[in-house]
C-alpha cells in the first residue's frame, strides 16, 4: 500500500467516527423533540380531564388540596443564582454594616466568600 492510500484509509476512518458520533446527536435531538411532543399532548389532555372534573364532582380547591396542580401552572423553585445572589447580598451588607430582612428563615447558608468580588 502507497501512502495515499494509506492515508485516504486514515481520513475514511476519522470520517466514519465524527459521523458516528453526529448520528448519536441526531438520534438524541430527534428522541427529545418526540418527548416534547408528547409531554404537550399530555399536558392537553390533562387539561381536558381537569376541565371535566373541576367543577362536575370536585372543585378546584379540593384538587389542589389533594395535590393535584392546575393545568398551566408552574413549579416555582429557586434557582442556584438567586440563592447566590440573595446570600452574596447579605454578606456585601454585613461588611458595610447594614442589617438586611428578606423574609427569609434567618439561618444563612454557609458559602466560602468568593476572592472574585466585583469592586
Amino acid at each position: 500500500m502507497n501512502d495515499s492510500t494509506n492515508m485516504m484509509e486514515t481520513a475514511q476512518q476519522l470520517a466514519e467516527d465524527r459521523m458516528t458520533h453526529v448520528r448519536r446527536l441526531i438520534d438524541a435531538a430527534t428522541e427529545a423533540d418526540e418527548a416534547q411532543k408528547r409531554a404537550e399532548e399530555t399536558r392537553k389532555q390533562y387539561a381536558s380531564v381537569w376541565n371535566d372534573v373541576a367543577g362536575k364532582s370536585w372543585t378546584e380547591q379540593e384538587l389542589k388540596k389533594i395535590g393535584l396542580k392546575e393545568p398551566g401552572t408552574k413549579r416555582k423553585r429557586a434557582t442556584r443564582s438567586s440563592q447566590t445572589t440573595t446570600t452574596a447580598k447579605k454578606h456585601q451588607a454585613k461588611s458595610s454594616g447594614e442589617h438586611t430582612t428578606t423574609g427569609e428563615d434567618s439561618t444563612e447558608h454557609s458559602q466560602a466568600p468568593s476572592n472574585t468580588e466585583s469592586a
